[in-house]
């Protein structure tokens, strides 16, 4: 189904690349922060597999792995953002954008394409660290971003989808009235479902506060002074002022 799609996408737009990049969702990646005690990218990726194996669920011989060098340390290595997914993942991924008649350079991974998307966006406007808040339909990603790189990430599975099947309970509506609901803009549409919005968004920040927490007790991090949201959720009209009321912070 979604390499048809895909192949009717563009067919319908007549679009012939030249050039394609394809990403791997974030919820189907396995993400750590590693210290290492050298900075060589060869000695890095010759340890790197063997370094992330306590945190996959998977044997190491069963995944792909790749790095991002994050930060130099005052002992002489450095801190890497490690990135695993496993072979088949990959292979289906593959496979699918072959049977649509596409074949990508590079397979990169879905959060260091926001990251390119923001720095496009924002190359120079960066003071301190800034949290990008990704709420997709299925999941939520949080990425501290400083310097033009990401310090820290972490996927949260809890998403738009959920607040639609509240507000269908919540009213008793069909799925397809509920997300109309959601994505209304009368203001009396928006009273009527305040109440499963606000249980929604303090459930997710309570989340997002984790990932916050974790980031915030590493050693040398500044704390965050900016929230960007992005994805579908950040259409939301109550984001923006419940992001600000609960993290003080401009969003």
């Amino acid at each position: 189904e979604t390499a048809q799609a895909l192949s009717e996408l563009l067919s319908a737009h007549a679009i012939k690349p030249s050039h394609m990049v394809s990403a791997i969702p974030a919820q189907a990646t396995f993400v750590r922060n590693l210290p290492l005690p050298f900075r060589d990218p060869r000695k890095i990726r010759e340890v790197l597999k063997f370094e992330i194996e306590p945190h996959i669920p998977h044997p190491v011989e069963d995944v792909i792995v790749d790095f991002a060098k994050i930060r130099n340390l005052d002992s002489g290595g450095c801190e890497v953002l490690a990135v695993a997914v496993s072979k088949k993942l990959m292979a289906d991924h593959l496979h699918i954008l072959d049977l649509a008649g596409l074949a990508p350079e590079v397979v990169d991974w879905e959060v260091f394409g926001e990251l390119n998307s923001y720095l496009a966006w924002r190359p120079l406007a960066e003071s301190g660290p800034v949290a990008l808040v990704n709420l997709g339909a299925t999941k939520t990603t949080v990425k501290i971003i400083q310097d033009g790189s990401i310090r820290f990430t972490r996927s949260i599975i809890r998403g738009g989808n959920a607040l639609t099947e509240s507000i269908r309970q919540y009213l008793t509506l069909t799925s397809a009235q509920a997300e109309a609901m959601k994505l209304s803009d009368r203001d009396r549409d928006r009273a009527s479902i305040a109440e499963p919005i606000e249980t929604f968004l303090g459930m997710l920040a309570k989340e997002i506060d984790h990932t916050l927490l974790a980031y915030n007790t590493r050693a040398g991090e500044e704390p965050v002074q900016e929230i960007i949201l992005l994805g579908g959720g950040a259409g939301l009209p109550e984001a923006v002022p419940f992001f600000e009321a609960h993290y003080g912070l401009p969003t």
